[in-house]
């Protein structure tokens, strides 16, 4: 009886760790996510001209403050769950006739950025040229706490 129960709970503890494991870094949609490339806000301000600066949290905050030169591209709907292929149009709209590297700016360049380089990737970006900001506009404001508009 004691080795049946002990044979239950390996058993269990199993499948529950694959489960998990499975899961882990994939969207509700069962895709994988596309690994992001961080670049530090000192690298970004030394050569600001040479990227365009994708600020995708929501559009109050961005009218509130955001990096210099930065472009709007809201992807709340993204994050919250609720609509993938706008997320993409939105992405697709402000990186039209880009032919700059691109610094995805999120709010801590976690799962905003994560959103807008998994768009990206799927938009069939050169992902070799796809960078978020790491520690996103938090790590901004602390650094260049004078260089927002």
């Amino acid at each position: 009886m004691k080795n049946t129960r002990k044979v239950v709970s390996i058993v269990l503890v199993l499948v529950l760790s694959l489960g998990l494991f499975t899961a882990c870094g994939k969207k509700d949609n069962g895709k994988a996510d596309v690994e992001m490339k961080k670049i530090s806000a000192e690298d970004v301000k030394a050569d600001m001209d040479k990227y365009l600066l994708l600020d995708l949290r929501k559009a109050a905050d961005f009218d509130e403050k955001h990096i210099p030169g930065a472009v709007s591209a809201d992807l709340d709907v993204v994050v919250s769950g609720n609509d993938e292929a706008k997320g993409k149009e939105v992405i697709k709209k402000a990186i039209e006739g880009n032919d700059k590297p691109i610094v995805l700016v999120c709010y801590s360049g976690a799962r905003y950025a994560q959103a807008g380089t998994n768009a990206l990737s799927e938009l069939g970006a050169k992902m070799d040229d796809v960078f978020t900001l790491e520690g996103g506009m938090k790590a901004w404001t602390e650094a260049y706490p004078d260089d927002l508009e």
